[in-house]
This record gives structure tokens, sequence and C-alpha cells, in this order.
């Protein structure tokens, strides 16, 4: 390795696990994220701050700035994005001239994100999924048992915190759709794959 080749750039709302996980591997993280926390600091090379709005989204000028600032010395380092990178495509097809990607092209997470296209490919495996809509349910509220029938949802939201319980009314906001209401506990999987081979890495579950 060289001093342009084991540097990555990691852009994440919080890029520790990241760049915990980089250090162990052997390669020189420097972090673009929301917080630049003592354990990030601790662990990357460098650290610059992107600030993330109301809806999670991080601040593309100073991204974009942090990004100019951290690959100036090392433009072949390459770029991996974490959390938060799931709604921003465009952004990632634009750099993906300048640098070197690492992991899913914005072709694959657009895919992923698009409830529809994401929706045909669970049915087309025979993978049960809650059924989804654009136009706002006629059937809200379980009169009875008082829970929220439907859930609404943003397209590349991630972590859970952009789910809401549907109370009536209109989607106020692009990239927002329906989702029916399943009963059950909460959990999620982590993996890496690389279209041929998946690795679960380990699972999480709310309670």
């Amino acid at each position: 390795m060289t001093a342009y080749t084991d540097t990555l750039v990691i852009i994440a709302i919080s890029g520790r696990a990241l760049a915990q996980s980089a250090r162990r591997g052997g390669w020189r993280p420097r972090v673009i994220d929301a917080f630049g926390d003592v354990d990030t600091l601790a662990c990357a090379d460098q650290v610059r701050a992107a600030p993330v709005n109301a809806e999670g989204v991080m601040d593309e000028k100073a991204l974009l700035t942090g990004l100019a600032e951290l690959t100036l010395a090392c433009p072949q380092a390459g770029l991996i994005y974490g959390s938060g990178g799931e709604c921003m495509p465009d952004l990632l097809e634009r750099l993906s001239a300048d640098y070197r990607i690492i992991g899913n092209t914005p072709d694959v997470l657009r895919a992923v994100k698009d409830p529809v296209t994401f929706a045909a490919a669970l049915r087309a495996l025979g993978i049960p999924c809650p059924p989804i809509r654009f136009t706002s349910p006629e059937d809200g509220v379980d009169p009875e048992m008082q829970v929220h029938r439907w859930l609404v949802k943003c397209a590349t939201g991630a972590g859970g915190g952009h789910v809401r319980p549907w109370n009536g009314g209109q989607i106020d906001q692009d990239g927002q759709y329906f989702q029916r209401y399943v009963a059950g506990p909460v959990i999620s999987a982590l993996f890496a794959a690389d279209g041929e081979r998946a690795l679960i890495i380990g699972y999480n579950t709310q309670r």
C-alpha cells in the first residue's frame, strides 16, 4: 500500500463504526460526518463536519468542501458512504466521475430505495411484504384496537426515524409513501454482498 491507496474517505451521518472497522483492517480512514465525536477522532486520520437537516440529509456544500480538503493530498483515495448516503444518489453519481466509490453504485441505490421496485423484487422472490400506496388510505385507525393501520415512510430514509403512524391527510413531502402496518418485532440484518455471495454480519431488534 502507498499513502494514496491505503486511504479511505468515509461519508456518513455517523462515520465512527466504519472508521473503526477500516482502521482494524489496516486502512487510514478520513471521515465526513455530522458529529466528529471523540471516538471518531481517535480512529480517523482527519475528520470534517457536514451537519444534517431535520430530514437527516447532510449539507451538500459542507460535504463537498470536506471531501476536497480530505483528498487534496490523496486524490486516489477510495470513497465509502454509510447511513445518509441513501438519500443522495445523484450526488454520488456526480462524485463517481472523480472519485473511486467503493460499494453499491448510484443505480443500485436508486433501485433499492424505490418502494415500487423493491416491493416488486420481493414479490418475485416469494418474500412477503406489506402493501404500499401513494394515495391516502380509507382505513386509518382501528377504532376497537386503537392501532394505526398505515405508516408513512420516506423512500430515501434510513434508521427508522422517518417512519410515523398515519393519522389522516395527504402525503406532505416528496418521496413519501404509505405502507400497511404489520404487528410484530422490528428486526433488521446487516450483511455484505458482492452480487454472488452474501454474508450476515449481525442482527438488530428494537424492544
